[in-house]
């Protein structure tokens, strides 16, 4: 079946289309959620929710958008109004603990090191919650401060904010882990 049959098929109801759409997209869908959660059933969960809404909104998709790209988007924004009905944070971060000489990030060259991908992983995950998600928002995402501040209702100094913690933490984990030479075996 063609990727328009699938969608009209799902949008007549059809099981048959749905549970072929489900097993085409459900690796993409994973993928995506495998960003945000660790533990499989709430990476599960939220793929399922997310094929509950694309399926029921299959009608307003614009074919002449990649249709990966308007799920993936769907899935996100779940994940973020997720995020937002669970999280208590501050939604402010006072000023006086932004670096200002500092503004443009960090930067560092240890990325030339080998690292084992569950250990980067491992180290984004010890990341606080909020300071996690604008991380994986701007960085896999390719999400703007702009955007980010708008889905998680913070500002966009905010959003700077924590991306700029989310660089300095992760510089001082992967520093600290290279000297201990214990790239396989990061203890957070």
């Amino acid at each position: 079946m063609t990727e328009k049959q699938l969608i009209d098929g799902c949008i007549r109801r059809d099981e048959r289309s749905q549970n072929a759409f489900y097993k085409a997209y459900f690796p993409f869908m994973t993928s995506i959620a495998n960003r945000y959660y660790r533990n499989k059933d709430d990476v599960y969960r939220v793929v399922n929710y997310g094929f509950l809404k694309v399926f029921n909104n299959l009608e307003k998709y614009d074919p002449t958008y990649s249709l990966t790209t308007w799920m993936g988007r769907i899935l996100i924004n779940h994940i973020i109004d997720e995020f937002r009905k669970n999280e208590k944070y501050e939604n402010q971060v006072p000023t006086e603990h932004i670096d200002k000489e500092n503004n443009k990030g960090v930067s560092w060259n240890l990325v030339e090191h080998q690292w084992e991908q569950e250990d980067l992983l491992t180290m984004i995950e010890s990341l606080p919650r909020a300071t996690r998600t604008v991380f994986k928002l701007y960085a896999f995402e390719a999400y703007k401060h702009a955007e980010i501040a708008e889905v998680m209702g913070i500002s966009e100094n905010t959003s700077k904010w924590h991306l700029r913690e989310a660089r300095t933490r992760l510089k001082q984990l992967l520093e600290h882990t290279y000297k201990q030479g214990t790239k396989s075996h990061v203890k957070l």
